[in-house]
């Protein structure tokens, strides 16, 4: 697992107004948990350990390793990491990345992973959720008052013991918006779509808001598609040959992709855009251009200007933040994360001075299995 609840922020001290925008929901910092599927070399070991796909035509061609993903929405800073065999549903590795969740965030979800028992386990992490409901699901709930923005407050009850994996065991309130949408290349026109959430007030968040923002968890689709499509240029497959090299390899490419969006983050936060306006493929061929220079006489240098004008960065006039896991907060210097000490799933790194922070990020571009860096992991 990657992340914690004492981490460094991503963007450090300064205004920052763009990126908050983008990046917070009033005080709540925006987070999305996703999961994706991996394509691991074809070996015993690692069937055994993680497991394939099959149907009525056979298993499937590779063994498959599950990521579950806790990001922020901002910044695309993959923060949690959760590794599982294919056959383990990416509800479980919610629940874990959880653990990461911290007060005044606002956790977005699919409706895959939506429950009662989710919702209650973000609120013990005193932090608040957005999710989208399946059809059918808590359509007669009892005690439904309208609010007045079109909005139903409904009391969830406790689940009957044996229901639920993840039962809700003291019952809530929670706010039910419905809604509808008139543009084809929004969804599919006439369909009710429905969201859950904790924010109760509609005074704080309204209806129409909440809907708006909830297209921003479609913001960890992105990440999943920087670190599938560009950053492992479209390999279909993992080179390692035993789960051990997989987990290593894995940790290596979502380290890399940490490394990229942490000096994006910081470019972002000196030129006060919105970090979507930076490129990341841009960034990662900027950032492994130094490589070369770097390992020419061992020691880090300063990079020449020219290259980080050309993805909009500038080489940081202060520390550098811990090639970790950490949160972004535009607008202050508290951090919200915290190291697992479960050593199967943990990686933990201190934070860091400028000059030793620039040489552990070197080793992370190293380990991730990219197209010009030679043969990798195997």
């Amino acid at each position: 697992m990657l992340a914690g609840p004492h981490a460094r922020t991503l963007s450090g001290d300064g205004p920052a107004l763009a990126q908050a925008e983008v990046a917070f929901f009033g005080r709540y910092r925006l987070m999305a948990i996703d999961g994706t599927l991996f394509n691991t070399a074809d070996t015993f070991a690692n069937a055994a350990a993680f497991g394939r796909s099959s149907n009525q035509y056979g298993p499937g061609a590779y063994p498959q390793v599950r990521c579950v993903l806790l990001a922020e929405c901002g910044p695309h800073a993959v923060v949690g990491l959760e590794i599982e065999r294919y056959d383990v549903s990416e509800v479980h590795g919610a629940h874990r990345l959880l653990e990461q969740i911290g007060p005044n965030m606002l956790v977005m979800v699919d409706a895959g992973i939506t429950s009662g028992g989710f919702i209650e386990h973000v609120r013990e992490q005193r932090a608040h959720v957005l999710g989208a409901l399946e059809a059918g699901v808590w359509e007669h709930l009892s005690h439904q008052r309208r609010l007045a923005d079109g909005s139903v407050l409904a009391w969830v009850g406790p689940t009957r013991p044996g229901h639920a994996h993840y039962p809700v065991r003291r019952g809530m309130w929670v706010r039910i918006i419905s809604y509808r949408v008139t543009d084809e290349r929004l969804g599919e026109p006439g369909k009710v779509y429905r969201l859950v959430t904790t924010l109760l007030n509609p005074r704080v968040a309204p209806a129409l808001e909440l809907i708006a923002l909830y297209h921003e968890r479609w913001e960890i689709e992105l990440v999943i598609d920087e670190i599938k499509t560009h950053e492992r240029a479209q390999r279909k497959v993992f080179r390692s040959k035993t789960p051990e090299g997989v987990r290593q390899e894995l940790y290596g490419i979502y380290l890399a992709h940490y490394a990229v969006r942490v000096l994006l983050a910081q470019a972002a936060v000196e030129a006060e855009l919105d970090p979507d306006r930076l490129s990341f493929t841009e960034g990662l061929f900027e950032l492994t251009e130094m490589i070369s220079l770097a390992l020419t006489d061992g020691s880090p240098r300063r990079p020449p200007r020219r290259s980080w004008h050309a993805c909009g960065t500038r080489w940081p006039s202060t520390s550098c933040p811990s090639v970790a896991c950490a949160s972004t907060d535009v607008r202050s210097s508290r951090s919200t994360t915290s190291i697992n000490p479960r050593s199967a799933r943990c990686l933990h790194l201190r934070p860091l001075s400028r000059r030793i922070s620039f040489s552990i990020l070197l080793p992370c571009l190293i380990l991730s299995p990219l197209s010009f860096l030679g043969e990798g992991l195997k």
